[in-house]
């Protein structure tokens, strides 16, 4: 059967978990060819040996794509987009699985119908390490369709990474410089996960969403978001809308600044716990901190254009942030205070 869909599975030390996640996807029931790409970026856990024992098996079916040396996520996921040749792909994290036989198959089908549509989305089932679960999305809506106005209003529901099938109409041209650029630098997360993949495809078209679980995220503690203390989070969240911000020419700012902004007030609260607590050189390091200012900074240009009344609570105008400005003068932060001030 000639390949109409691409699974992309970038892997980095999952031994424990990859087999499952690979045999679920040679488990899909379809009447088209699946590729399966596995891009490993070192890995010293022995999923090397298992993917390849796998892909002896299965040859025809499985491609793999070794670094030499640890890339992080963005380039070794970006090196697997790049080899995709086929109508749709997905992404499919190694320690995640499906759990729908025919997801593949009713994603194509509905996409092949609906030409207009570039994302076909499902629920997942969130698995702890205590065994307990929950669904990644807690709604009871049954389907729903979005464009990217609902977007800009926000009224989308964007599940998790194993949920979603896309149209390859954002990668098929090469991959853009912004995101390329961007391997190696804080915006290195904006462009290697759900929100970044969905919204650019969302841009492109519209957005089916079925609310069924068709798939397992497991949530435990070294997962490369779960990982991450709550300050980290809204850093990269900040940052990420900032880079969409650029990533769509500077337009749409009242959307993109305001979620910008939003996230770096939640680092501003963050950070002032960690300073009442002394943790902050533990929890928090200078970089960080310098980051979370540059993005300020940038969001400003746009700042006073897009700002709602009762956004101005955002930045300076908060005790929280005055409190914390003032904590950190003795760490150094005289120059960005006086940049910030400005």
């Amino acid at each position: 059967m000639q390949n109409k869909l691409t699974v992309l599975m970038p892997s980095y030390n999952r031994g424990a978990y990859i087999n499952e996640a690979v045999t679920s996807v040679l488990n899909q029931k379809t009447d088209f060819g699946v590729k399966l790409i596995i891009t490993d970026d070192c890995s010293t856990d022995g999923s090397i040996e298992i993917i390849e024992k796998l892909q002896e098996k299965h040859p025809e079916k499985i491609e793999i794509l070794l670094s030499e040396k640890n890339e992080r996520l963005l380039a070794n996921i970006l090196k697997a987009q790049v080899r995709v040749q086929t109508e749709y792909f997905c992404v499919l994290d190694p320690d995640d699985y499906y759990t729908d036989e025919f997801f593949l198959q009713k994603a194509v089908d509905f996409l092949d119908a609906h030409k207009d549509f570039t994302i076909y989305s499902s629920n997942c089932m969130m698995l702890y390490e205590n065994k307990t679960e929950k669904p990644f999305i807690e709604s009871n809506v049954k389907e729903a369709i979005f464009d990217f106005n609902d977007l800009l209003q926000d009224k989308v529901i964007i599940t998790q990474t194993a949920g979603s099938i896309f149209r390859n109409i954002v990668y098929n041209n090469g991959i853009p410089e912004i995101i390329k650029n961007a391997i190696g630098t804080y915006s290195e997360s904006s462009f290697r996960a759900d929100t970044e993949r969905y919204i650019f495809h969302l841009e492109k078209g519209k957005a089916f969403f079925q609310n069924e679980i068709v798939a397992v995220y497991r949530i435990h503690k070294d997962g490369i978001w779960t990982k991450e203390n709550q300050f980290h989070r809204n850093l990269l969240a900040a940052q990420a809308y900032y880079d969409y911000f650029r990533y769509f020419d500077y337009t749409n700012a009242e959307y993109f600044i305001h979620h910008s902004l939003f996230y770096a007030k939640e680092c501003f609260e963050e950070l002032k716990k960690a300073i009442d607590k002394n943790e902050f050189t533990q929890t928090i390091v200078q970089s960080d901190v310098e980051q979370l200012f540059f993005i300020i900074i940038e969001d400003e240009k746009y700042f006073n254009k897009t700002a709602k009344d009762n956004d101005k609570f955002y930045i300076k105008k908060t005790l929280t942030v005055r409190k914390v400005i003032k904590c950190l003068l003795p760490y150094g932060f005289v120059r960005l205070i006086q940049k910030i001030r400005r």
